[in-house]
């Protein structure tokens, strides 16, 4: 009922080329709030992570690459983890900008040798040109998952980047 009360209440819109639009659920923090109390603490963790693209993108390729969902799941967690450990690395005030930068080089290539062993050459491959974010670290951003939303900063503006809102 939840869906049902936010859509009968953001009906969404038209796109330029003409077609219908859902409204954005995140946008809406009190719709959040709703499912995670409907939901709980730790199917509420698994809902907002399969909302992620990178876990819909590996959901859409399972079937090609004959990926378990235990594996779908452990590569979900694997993309979560290091989008937060790249935020910390900005976050991180005992390193200047260099290091800072080196330690985001090493995340991403400790990530994809993570990614090849778990889904493969093929697999792996697929689901990086689908999603760009590991890239973004790569060349100097944090990245951060909050809900269902995805964003990143240039690790040197993670310091002074202002706190989000608490839920």
């Amino acid at each position: 009922t939840v869906y049902r009360d936010f859509h009968a209440q953001h009906p969404g819109s038209v796109s330029v080329e003409g077609l219908p639009q859902r409204a954005n659920f995140a946008e809406y923090p009190e719709y959040e709030d709703k499912i995670r109390a409907v939901l709980g603490e730790a199917r509420y963790a698994d809902w907002a992570l399969s909302g992620q693209r990178f876990v819909r993108t590996l959901a859409q390729l399972a079937p090609q690459f004959g990926l378990a969902p235990a594996t779908v799941k452990a590569v979900a967690v694997l993309l979560r983890d290091t989008a937060a450990r790249s935020w910390a690395i900005g976050e991180d005030t005992s390193l200047v900008y260099t290091q800072q930068r080196a330690a985001l080089t090493a995340l991403v290539a400790d990530t994809q040798q993570r990614l090849t062993a778990q889904l493969g050459a093929p697999a792996s491959a697929a689901l990086l040109r689908q999603n760009s974010w590991l890239e973004h670290i790569a060349s100097g951003h944090a990245v951060r998952i909050d809900g269902t939303a995805t964003s990143w900063t240039p690790v040197e503006g993670v310091k002074n980047a202002a706190p989000r809102p608490p839920r």
